[in-house]
């Protein structure tokens, strides 16, 4: 199949499937069903090794220091965001649903996260390594993360999904650690939905495993 019809019918048209089918209520089984066939794809075609890809010692003081930095600069810049934009819904959780909110804070980052960047980074990474750069891939990465935001039907979450997109995207282009990409996803995740943007993940329920599946 062509590898831009293939790009096309998984990263877009599968999004929008999600929204015209209703199924965004199994989102959680669909991501991790297309992570799981991911992965033997890539265990198949690209001698792949989770356990390698993961690369555990890449997640040291020294890297884990360069994501707090801008991590921390990003804390003011969303709580001030949200006081001044969304002012109604900051802290919104953690204030009004502290246990929904401490449930997230738990599973988000072991059941939602992993899934997502096997997907968005380790498959589209090594699927469509011989068709783009790495730079190409590096928007192929982002844009497509941020576009299947879109079951959420709201532009607030393709936009921060896009903007967190490049941000994961160049991290694994740079270091090709996903232990690296899954602990700023979580980071930032748990941010946005403790500041109160994560609204945008979940509008229109307050379903725990959509929360937790969302981001």
């Amino acid at each position: 199949m062509n590898k831009w019809l293939e790009i096309f019918l998984i990263f877009i048209v599968v999004p929008i499937l999600v929204i015209l089918l209703g199924a965004i209520k199994v989102l959680f089984i669909l991501l991790w069903l297309f992570a799981i066939l991911a992965y033997f794809y890539m265990r198949k075609n690209h001698a792949y090794s989770y356990k390698k890809d993961y690369n555990k010692k890449a997640l040291n003081k020294t890297n884990i220091g360069k994501i707090l930095v801008p991590y921390l600069v990003s804390i003011c810049v969303l709580f001030i965001a949200t006081y001044y934009f969304y002012n109604d819904k900051l802290l919104f959780l953690p204030i009004n649903m502290p246990h929904i909110w401490l449930m997230v804070m738990v599973f988000y980052p072991l059941l939602s996260v992993p899934p997502q960047e096997i997907i968005y980074r380790s498959f589209i990474f090594r699927r469509y390594k011989h068709c783009f750069s790495d730079n190409q891939l590096t928007h192929l990465s982002a844009l497509t993360f941020g576009f299947g935001h879109i079951i959420f039907q709201n532009l607030e979450a393709v936009i921060l999904s896009t903007i967190a997109g490049y941000i994961f995207a160049l991290r694994y282009k740079k270091g090709r650690a996903l232990s690296l990409v899954i602990f700023e996803h979580a980071i930032y995740g748990m941010l946005i939905f403790t500041v109160g943007l994560g609204y945008f993940f979940y509008r229109g329920s307050i379903s725990t495993t959509q929360i937790i599946a969302g981001g």
